[in-house]
C-alpha cells in the first residue's frame, strides 16, 4: 500500500523513509475506500436497466455495437488496473460491469 501513496513530509516516516500510517491515516482510506465502493456499485446498478431491457425485449437496435465493445474494452482495462494497484471497489464495480456488458454484448450479437 506504500507504494500507491506518495511520500510527503507531513506523513511520518519508518524504517528507510516508508510512510507509516497512523489511525488517522486509516480512517482516511477507510473513508476513500467507502466512497469507491459507494461510487462503483452506482454505476454498476445504472447498467442493470438496460440490461434487462435488452433481455427482455431481445431487442437493442438503439445500443451501438462498436460502443459496447470500446466500452468492455475500457472496462476491462480498468479491472486489470484494479487488481494491480490491489483496489478492491475497483476490482468490484468493474469485474460486475464487465459481466453486465458482456451479457448485453451477446444480446446485441444475437438478436441483430
Amino acid at each position: 500500500m506504500d507504494t500507491l501513496l506518495p511520500h510527503s513530509p507531513h506523513l511520518p516516516t519508518g524504517i528507510n523513509g516508508q510512510t507509516t500510517h497512523t489511525n488517522e491515516d486509516s480512517h482516511v482510506m477507510d473513508t476513500i475506500t467507502l466512497v469507491g465502493f459507494i461510487a462503483g456499485t452506482l454505476t454498476t446498478v445504472a447498467y442493470v436497466p438496460q440490461v434487462v431491457r435488452s433481455w427482455r425485449l431481445r431487442e437493442t437496435r438503439d445500443i451501438s455495437l462498436s460502443m459496447l465493445v470500446l466500452y468492455a474494452a475500457g472496462v476491462f482495462l480498468w479491472l486489470v488496473y484494479g487488481v494491480w494497484a490491489n483496489a478492491l471497489p475497483i476490482i468490484g464495480a468493474n469485474g460486475i460491469s464487465l459481466v453486465l456488458i458482456l451479457v448485453l454484448l451477446g444480446i446485441k450479437l444475437r438478436y441483430r
